[in-house]
């Protein structure tokens, strides 16, 4: 499960006029993308202070709460954060995986931030104040040299249907027949609160992923 950097954007015409006009006058786009990266790194840095200034559930939560409640809610927060990346953990090694709306456990399971090549390819701006962006993700497991990883070591490899892992032991030469995720797309939903851009959820897209069947005896 490899750095990732974000490149050009294709429009699709439902938020192609807001988007262009919003273009013209130095609009959202890049602090709607600097945000989806944002908040990929913080993920993978386990920051939790960031990901609740990051969030708009979170944001929300905090600036409705009384002072005296929102160290509860951080707290609340850590303790979910804490939980998400446990879930990960142990689905990765039982094999299958449960996305949450918050992205946590797709970003780590897709390894983006880390090395996986993404770009955006969607921005829109369906309407004021709201932004849909798509990565594309796109998984190398064809290009891993395994030649140089001792007998023993696991690798994990996410394929079909959504969620499953795959865990072969190098080393083994089990035979397998495993689909492989190549290709996937994940949609991001941003809101625009007190001036900055703030991400409501996090989800595979619907357009299914591209794969390849892989026999590898490892």
């Amino acid at each position: 499960m490899l750095r990732g950097t974000a490149g050009g954007a294709a429009f699709k015409s439902g938020g192609l006029l807001l988007a262009l006009a919003a273009l013209a006058c130095g609009g959202p786009r890049p602090g709607v993308v600097q945000t989806v990266e944002a908040y990929i790194h913080a993920v993978q840095e386990r920051n939790a202070d960031r990901l609740m200034d990051l969030s708009a559930g979170m944001w929300r939560a905090l600036s409705q709460a009384p002072p005296d409640e929102r160290e509860t809610l951080r707290q609340a927060y850590r303790v979910l954060l804490d939980g998400r990346h446990a879930a990960y953990l142990q689905g990765r090694d039982a094999g299958r995986l449960e996305f949450e709306p918050d992205g946590i456990v797709l970003i780590r399971a897709l390894n983006l931030g880390r090395g996986t090549y993404y770009e955006p390819v969607e921005v829109e701006f369906p309407e004021p104040g709201r932004a849909r962006v798509v990565l594309e993700v796109r998984l190398a497991y064809r290009s891993i040299d395994v030649s140089t990883l001792p007998a023993g070591t696991v690798i994990y490899l996410l394929g079909m249907p959504l969620g499953a892992v795959y865990h072969p032991e190098i080393g083994a030469r089990e035979p397998a027949a495993r689909e492989l995720l190549e290709m996937v797309w994940m949609g991001w939903d941003l809101s625009l609160l007190d001036g900055r851009w703030r991400v409501e959820r996090v989800v595979p897209d619907a357009r299914p992923p591209a794969t390849t069947r892989d026999t590898t005896r490892f």
